[in-house]
């Protein structure tokens, strides 16, 4: 059985889609293979996830508009330091849109017309996106979150170059 969640969507998300369910307008699974479903539409709840994390939907697009300068179908940096990240499959204003969080996809292939995703936890999901597509939007995930941490990576490996005094 169902319930509806209150809590709504977290790091330990896997996949946020659409229901088609007259009831509930958006359902997702966790890490722990549990199915949750809400009221609230999809862009809703990433919208809600992001105030939570302390910055605003639009206020997370424009700074990777910003910083990257992906226009369309903006991955969101909802809290990278915890892997809390997604992309939209689609316009995130479009009803069919999903959202996935590639931190816990563990492979993805083409899969007749979209893309058989296996998360983390081994679980499988089709989802009705190329793979080229879904490819690009988690390098475009990724490349946002880690920046940072590349950009230390790359300092340290300079600085471990460099001679120091003892």
């Amino acid at each position: 059985m169902l319930e509806e969640n209150k809590v709504g969507i977290t790091e330990n998300t896997m996949i946020l889609l659409p229901a088609k369910d007259p009831q509930y307008a958006s359902k997702w699974y966790d890490i722990h293979g549990n199915e949750h479903v809400s009221t609230v539409r999809p862009l809703e709840l990433v919208k809600e996830a992001c105030l939570q994390q302390g910055a605003s939907y639009n206020g997370l697009v424009e700074s990777v508009r910003y910083n990257f300068g992906y226009q369309k179908k903006v991955p969101l940096m909802i809290k990278p330091q915890k892997h809390f990240f997604c992309f939209p499959t689609r316009s995130p204003e479009d009803a069919e849109c999903i959202w996935i969080f590639p931190h816990h996809v563990h492979s993805q292939h083409k899969y007749h017309e979209g893309t058989m995703v296996k998360f983390s936890n081994g679980q499988y999901m089709q989802v009705p996106i190329a793979i080229n597509i879904m490819t690009r939007q988690s390098e475009r995930a990724f490349n946002c979150a880690y920046r940072d941490v590349s950009s230390i990576i790359s300092f340290l490996v300079e600085w471990t170059k460099v001679p120091h005094k003892k």
